[in-house]
């Protein structure tokens, strides 16, 4: 019961976060970049569609290898979509920005960090997180949204991470 505490209190911190905007500009280049990826996954619940995990595991491994890639995730809830995130990566930064969601966001970060293991005995994790600290762990990163406040942290840039992707297993 406390690790589902835990998981619904980090869901609804990013969904706080991911409703914050930290540049409301967009460019036509923006704009129509949408129409240039050719890789959309959609997650339901936070879980991959048909075969799309191998889509994105593609797209991180072109990235951490420095390879201009681009990626566009549509995130449903009950089948129906409740935000549409392209990422961009071009070569040197990844750039985060929403295509369908309350507010236009975009960021840019360094890296897209990937966590797996055990969490304090409590459940397994497999997260993608992009982050512009090259040395964040797993640990850093829990404790900074235990520390965070959203009041405070009012764009996730200010926050220091934006979260992909969360896959957590009850150890019970």
């Amino acid at each position: 019961m406390t690790r589902k505490l835990v998981v619904v209190s980090i869901l609804a911190f990013t969904l706080c976060i991911a409703g914050c905007s930290s540049d409301k500009s967009v460019t036509s280049k923006d704009a129509g970049q949408e129409a240039e990826s050719d890789k959309n996954v959609t997650l339901e619940s936070g879980k991959f569609v048909q075969g799309d995990k191998e889509i994105f595991e593609e797209f991180v491994q072109n990235t951490w290898d420095g390879k201009e890639d681009s990626i566009i995730l549509e995130y449903l809830d009950d089948g129906s979509l409740s935000s549409k995130i392209e990422i961009t990566f071009d070569g040197d930064k990844y750039k985060y920005h929403t295509l369908y969601d309350s507010e236009y966001v975009l960021e840019k970060y360094k890296y897209l960090h990937y966590f797996e293991g055990t969490y304090k005995d409590r459940y397994t994790y497999a997260d993608y997180i992009l982050s512009n600290d090259e040395d964040m762990t797993y640990d850093s990163f829990m404790r900074l949204i235990i520390d965070s406040n959203p009041g405070v942290a009012d764009t996730p840039g200010e926050a220091g991470f934006r979260y992909l992707l969360a896959d957590h297993k009850d150890l019970e």
